[in-house]
């Protein structure tokens, strides 16, 4: 898989208030892969205005195997397109048009908290799973990016 892939995306001001302000996320990466899931998952998707002056670089999900997992699985299921399982490029792009409508999101419901938004959050994640529900997802994810790394090195 190609490292150089990257994309520019809209980096809106709840990146500041979870990454820097409140520390909900350690980085941009973090909080860019959660606001593509929470768009995702809400089914809103921004196919005009999702890109902007911040760039995400696929290097930066080589060390996160759920990161992989979640980029492909995102890009197949919306493109439909076995090739989205394997082209960082087209799962960038994917991921930074469902990180600008999750960001809205985010924004909508945690945007003007007062004090930390670190609860909202946190009850956000649990009303839409259970815990052994994201134990089942995380050991799925895993098993794909595994069988992602070993299909590559195989066809290498």
């Amino acid at each position: 898989m190609s490292t150089k892939a990257r994309q520019t995306y809209k980096q809106s001001e709840i990146y500041e208030t979870l990454v820097d302000e409140h520390d909900i996320f350690d980085n941009y990466i973090d909080c860019f892969v959660f606001a593509a899931t929470v768009g995702y998952h809400e089914g809103r998707i921004e196919t005009e205005n999702y890109e902007g002056d911040a760039e995400m670089l696929w290097m930066h999900f080589s060390s996160h195997d759920l990161y992989r997992a979640a980029a492909a699985s995102i890009a197949y299921q919306h493109t439909k397109n076995p090739e989205a399982l394997t082209n960082p490029e087209l799962q960038l792009k994917v991921l930074a048009k469902f990180a600008a409508g999750g960001a809205e999101i985010l924004e909508e419901k945690f945007g003007d908290v007062k004090g930390t938004s670190r609860e909202g959050i946190l009850n956000y994640i649990k009303s839409h799973s259970s815990e052994e529900e994201r134990g089942r997802e995380n050991e799925m994810l895993k098993e794909i990016a595994r069988s992602f790394d070993d299909q590559m090195f195989q066809s290498s």
